[in-house]
């Protein structure tokens, strides 16, 4: 189980067509967001790789403590930023967590073949990841084959 902070809500203040939004640990979900458990699903999913980056910058900063290195609190603050920034700023970083969390939201869902045609769709037009549908498609078979 991924520690979260989850809260529902009627609209996503920043987004108020978004279905749902994660920010490191927290999580906001739509009350009235379509296929809601799938949605729960895949911001679960990037709330994981969020703690999987942070845990792997605490390691960082506990080896670089123990090594004595002055700057070893940055490896901390880098920890905790580190997905946020390689989100923004790496397409393919940004590709491989949200197919992973498309995959999730599938799987939650049960995979729905009109589904998967919209999740594709959804890849391939909003998260600036210059993929088409079919190589969409073909990502979220990938990772279903993977089990991821």
């Amino acid at each position: 189980m991924t520690p979260a902070i989850l809260f529902v809500v009627d609209e996503i203040d920043d987004c108020p067509t978004c279905s749902g939004r994660s920010a490191g640990p927290v999580v906001w979900l739509r009350a009235d967001a379509p296929h809601l458990r799938g949605v729960k699903a895949h911001e679960l999913e990037h709330v994981r790789q969020w703690w999987i980056v942070v845990v792997v910058g605490a390691l960082a900063a506990g080896v670089a403590a123990l090594l004595a290195v002055p700057w070893w609190p940055a490896l901390l603050l880098l920890g905790g930023l580190a997905h946020g920034v390689a989100y923004k700023l790496v397409r393919p970083y940004r590709q491989w967590a949200e197919v992973r969390a498309t995959v999730a939201k599938l799987t939650a869902e049960g995979w729905p073949t009109e589904l998967i045609r919209a999740e594709a769709a959804d890849l391939a037009a909003g998260y600036d990841l210059k993929i088409t549908i079919t190589e969409a498609l073909g990502l979220i078979n990938k990772g279903r084959l993977r089990g991821n």
